[in-house]
């Protein structure tokens, strides 16, 4: 595969609104369900109560323009027709701009990773549309919209190929006299390395970094190597 500079997807506006900022036209889903969409974890999903077409609205209180949208892997949207709309108005009705028109495949359940079209326009109303005739019902973990920031683009920084990536584990050990006792204190953390050159400190790039690092300490981001 052909060299491409790394991308970094670090701030999550939905999440930062709250958990006010989403709601569900249908009714269906409970508060719960709501925070799964936002609340940087995966593995637990929103499920609607029953089939049909449905979605996921978004006021973010201001307007933001965003070039992508992410959807975390386990989804139950196999065959859905998905849909990424913004508007001035709540009630989509201004009328709505399409942003995204994706077929999800018949049996897939990996993470949707898309480009929005019109990346240059802010609005405050978001919505995720899910169409399509499945018999049960629709459901999704992680909904993220957010701006692909691109290492190394249009500045002087190299990135060098290389790339290690690797898995910790948080553990408390403790030595017995006949054995070792452990437990994991967390979820199991992906981390990885890449090195950096002729870096300027007022630059773009380093920004990028600066916030990548910071936000590692505290939340996951999506990162494409």
């Amino acid at each position: 595969m052909a060299y491409r500079k790394p991308a970094f997807m670090v701030e999550h506006p939905i999440a930062e609104a709250g958990f006010s900022a989403v709601t569900d036209p249908n009714g269906e889903l409970t508060a719960d369900e709501i925070r799964s969409l936002i609340d940087y974890r995966t593995g637990e999903l929103a499920t609607y109560s029953a089939p049909g077409n449905r979605a996921v609205r978004v006021n973010l209180g201001t307007t933001k323009a965003f070039d992508h949208v992410i959807i975390s892997a386990g989804h139950g949207l196999a065959g859905a027709d998905i849909s990424v709309f913004m508007d001035t108005v709540a009630t989509f009705d201004g009328p709505p701009t399409q942003r995204l028109a994706k077929t999800i495949g018949a049996n897939s359940t990996s993470v949707i990773d898309e480009s929005l079209t019109l990346s240059f326009v802010a609005r405050q109303h978001w919505q995720l549309s899910i169409v399509g005739t499945a018999l049960v019902p629709w459901s999704l973990g992680e909904f993220w919209l957010g701006n692909k920031r691109i290492l190394g683009v249009g500045e002087s920084a190299y990135v060098d190929p290389s790339f290690t990536s690797q898995y910790s584990i948080p553990r408390a050990t403790l030595e017995l006299p006949t054995r070792t006792a452990s437990v994991q204190l967390a979820p199991a953390r992906r981390e990885f390395s890449l090195l950096v050159r002729r870096l300027d400190p007022s630059g773009l790039d380093y920004a990028l970094l600066d916030d990548v690092m910071l936000a590692g300490e505290l939340r996951p981001f999506w990162y494409w190597p």
